[in-house]
């Protein structure tokens, strides 16, 4: 029950702000967990640019993509960094506006690499592990294959 009620947060949260509600200033993410009587958990963990996106894996990782850092974070439940993936760049190792996170399968993170027009696939650890290319950048490929700027996953 925490662990959907945690979910559940997580995702308000991230609606919320898109949504043009404002928050105190603040370059951190604050997790609440609630149960029906109490206050559990209250805490905030990372410094962030412009933090968009918001995934969690096997119940124990958070991952949070910096889009104007073009990083994507791994933390533990208790907000320790576990470890970092990017910056910016075109390369293998890099990101161009990771625009939407999802680690939900609990193996492996996929990334929306925004402005290099592809999607990138990480373990849980955050190593580079491959990356769908979508053609944008092949001037023989039918337009239909094309895909710009994959905004979610």
């Amino acid at each position: 029950m925490i662990n959907i009620l945690y979910k559940y947060f997580l995702a308000l949260f991230f609606i919320i702000s898109f949504c043009g509600v404002n928050f105190p200033q603040s370059d951190s993410v604050q997790v609440k967990n609630r149960s029906i009587d109490s206050l559990l958990m209250i805490s905030s963990f990372g410094k962030f640019q412009n933090a968009v996106s918001i995934t969690t894996a096997r119940e124990e990782y958070i991952f949070v993509s910096d889009l104007d850092a073009n990083v994507i974070y791994k933390f533990s439940r208790s907000g320790s960094k576990l470890a970092a993936f990017g910056g910016a760049g075109l390369g293998q190792n890099e990101l161009n506006q990771p625009y939407s996170i999802d680690a939900s399968n609990g193996l492996d993170v996929l990334v929306a690499d925004y402005q290099n027009n592809r999607i990138k696939r990480l373990d849980i650890n955050l190593n580079f592990i491959l990356q769908f290319d979508f053609n944008s950048y092949n001037l023989t490929a039918e337009s239909s294959k094309k895909i710009y700027n994959p905004p979610g996953l």
